[in-house]
């Protein structure tokens, strides 16, 4: 039997693990994700001549995350290497920390006028 995975079923999978791991949240979440990532102005000296230029960096470098992910499959089950996905999964998570995510949440919500912050989708 072929299952069928689903971005939905993954973003609640996610959802539902992530609220039983407060410092983790899932990206779709996270207005600004850049400010988790090295930016140009983090690099040192030899990557930025590397690159030669801020635009090269932004369109073609692949930016390393400043903080852990993850990925949380359709099944619920957290991976830590993008690299062990299984063909179809998707749900990608980082971890932020809990008063970090308490923030985020926090504001989030509060501009979509929200009661339960947990209940999305």
């Amino acid at each position: 039997m072929n299952q069928q995975y689903t971005t939905r079923l993954a973003a609640r999978m996610a959802l539902a693990w992530c609220e039983k791991h407060p410092a983790w949240m899932r990206l779709c979440d996270i207005d600004n994700i850049a400010r988790y990532y090295v930016q140009w102005h983090e690099l040192g000296e030899k990557e930025k001549h590397l690159w030669g230029s801020e635009t090269a960096y932004n369109e073609f470098g692949i930016k390393k995350p400043k903080v852990k992910t993850g990925f949380v499959t359709d099944e619920g089950r957290f991976i830590d290497d993008n690299c062990r996905v299984p063909y179809g999964h998707s749900a990608m998570v980082v971890k932020v920390g809990v008063e970090a995510a308490r923030v985020l949440r926090s504001e989030q919500y509060a501009e979509e006028g929200d009661e339960n912050p947990l209940a999305v989708l």
